[in-house]
């Protein structure tokens, strides 16, 4: 098959530094706004005579505007992401990559002579619209999945003319180049960089009647259906979450132990020790400040040491009043065999019934309700 020839197309993407540049750029306008306003909201309240009104608008957008800054403030870790610059002859794909703060340079050269197929297929990508107005729609871009004898090459075409481009040079070959109409976005996503290939993927051969990919074109609804990978397939970074959920359980785990043996210690040295030499009146205790301080300190073991850790049991709350109540109606049995005591078991469950209801169960839904947020 004779081979047209084409001009070298060279290209450099400073991915880190463009991915900065317009973070950066968010940054200063939305400092740039926040300054306009507080200037303004000075000048109001300098000059209105009531500054109520002033505050009620001024100081939530402030707020606002201070969180948006500090959420969207420039990552200088962006600037260590590789440089990337490929150039496509007449002979085949290179590619070097430069790692900025080592100035390493890797190399990838594909020649056309080691290709044995190319897999083109769409690129679907759905983004969020925040306006007046959200939205969820889906931008189109393509895929080339290029097989070759030392592993797999993939180049992604956000705009149709460096496709068009792209696309003679390789139809002008001997290996045969197909189409597919599935997305292929999700399993590349999930693949993170490893050494995957979509030999499973079937396509059509490309023809003089073929469709390119609808690159560049924004519609409400995803018109193509992903391919998925092998159900037993894991990326690095969810092997790495399978295992450290799995820590994490073992650890809280572990601590929630922890905490109910030290409830029930407390339990039998508050039930059994401190509780029959409190003050009494008609089997009540009176609350002191002793007793308000045996509670707190009884009260803080779980708080403290296990509410907060990811994977905590829904149901540790009940069992921080279970297992120390049970202890505590233990120890009372006993010291009634050969003790007077001045208080009914009765005053054991509402001991704990108390710190039940007013620490270990808000104390929870409380740290869930926050952590929530945070993760």
């Amino acid at each position: 098959m004779g081979h047209k020839q084409h001009e070298p197309k060279r290209k450099t993407r400073e991915h880190g530094k463009e991915a900065y540049e317009s973070s950066r750029k968010t940054f200063i306008t939305i400092l740039v706004i926040l300054i306009a306003i507080i200037i303004t909201s000075i000048y109001s309240l300098l000059t209105q005579s009531d500054p109520v009104p002033v505050l009620i608008y001024s100081v939530p957008l402030i707020v606002i505007l201070i969180i948006s800054a500090l959420t969207l403030r420039p990552n200088e870790e962006l600037k260590k992401l590789p440089t990337h610059h490929y150039e496509l002859d007449q002979s085949g794909i290179h590619q070097s990559v430069t790692d900025p703060e080592t100035e390493e340079v890797n190399k990838i050269d594909v020649p056309f002579s080691t290709i044995n197929r190319v897999l083109i297929g769409n690129f679907v990508l759905k983004r969020e619209s925040i306006g007046r107005f959200s939205a969820t729609h889906y931008e189109y871009w393509a895929i080339m999945s290029i097989e070759h004898d030392d592993g797999v090459y993939m180049h992604l075409f956000q705009h149709m003319d460096e496709f068009e481009d792209w696309l003679p040079r390789f139809l002008n070959q001997d290996f045969p180049v197909v189409k597919t109409e599935y997305n292929l976005a999700p399993a590349f996503q999930r693949l993170e960089g490893e050494d995957f290939n979509f030999y499973d993927v079937p396509g059509e051969p490309w023809g003089s009647d073929t469709q390119p990919p609808p690159i560049g074109k924004i519609t409400l609804r995803n018109r193509f259906k992903p391919w998925k990978l092998s159900s037993t397939y894991q990326s690095p970074s969810e092997k790495a979450a399978e295992k450290k959920k799995k820590r994490q359980r073992t650890e809280t785990k572990k601590w929630e132990k922890q905490a109910l043996m030290t409830l029930a210690l407390m339990s039998f040295i508050v039930i059994g020790i401190i509780f029959p030499v409190l003050p009494h009146e008609d089997g009540v205790i009176i609350r002191t400040t002793m007793v308000n301080l045996i509670m707190v300190v009884v009260a803080l073991p779980p708080i403290v040491s296990v509410f907060w850790r990811p994977h905590t049991s829904w149901y540790l709350p009940v069992l921080c009043f279970v297992v120390p109540t049970i202890v505590g109606l233990g120890i009372y049995g006993l010291e009634t065999l050969f003790l007077d005591l001045p208080y009914p078991y009765v005053r054991v469950l509402q001991f704990f019934g108390t710190l039940s209801l007013f620490g270990w169960v808000p104390g929870y839904i409380i740290i869930r309700f926050v952590r929530g947020f945070i993760d």
